[in-house]
């Protein structure tokens, strides 16, 4: 739940970071393609015209998709694609290169964000296959010691809680 709770609000903060540094109009007037047009209108002018006029090395096209249509994709592609890098408010035109300090840290933010989410999946999912082999355990011992097959013997386990230090004692009777 911490990490769930964590990746969650590093979520937030990136997505905040993202509109207060990535503007779809930013985007849409400096992007090459709709440079070349005065400027694409709106996004479905970019999807349409950059598809097909829009050639490497100079002019980089990927699929707009709007924050309105799907905030997962809008906010992930920020940062994944190159395409996206003239809609920050620190690219100039001539830089060398396509991350800007803007773009790196919101990139850097997401990724410390999945960081956490990953890891608490991984707790959640580990805490279910042991509830799993919990309940597959007792119904087996219930099912043996309802035939009478339960003897003293195999493997037990034995805690000793301790003021300074505890011990769990792991043992086997033949």
């Amino acid at each position: 739940d911490h990490n769930h709770s964590r990746g969650k609000d590093i979520k937030r903060r990136y997505m905040d970071y993202a509109d207060e540094h990535w503007t779809e109009e930013r985007f849409l007037a400096q992007h090459p393609c709709c440079a070349g047009l005065g400027g694409c209108r709106d996004y479905e002018e970019y999807n349409s015209y950059c598809k097909d006029h829009c050639a490497p090395p100079g002019c980089l096209y990927f699929l707009y998709i709007p924050r309105e249509l799907d905030e997962e994709e809008y906010y992930e592609n920020l940062g994944k694609y190159e395409a996206f890098v003239y809609g920050w408010d620190d690219w100039e035109e001539g830089m060398d290169g396509f991350w800007t300090p803007h773009r790196t840290r919101y990139v850097a933010m997401r990724d410390d964000s999945d960081v956490h989410l990953v890891k608490g999946d991984q707790y959640l999912m580990a805490l279910l296959v042991n509830r799993v082999v919990s309940m597959i355990d007792a119904g087996w011992l219930a099912y043996r010691m309802n035939r009478g097959e339960v003897n003293s013997g195999g493997w037990s386990m034995e805690l000793e809680p301790g003021t300074s230090k505890s011990t769990l004692a792991l043992s086997y009777r033949f």
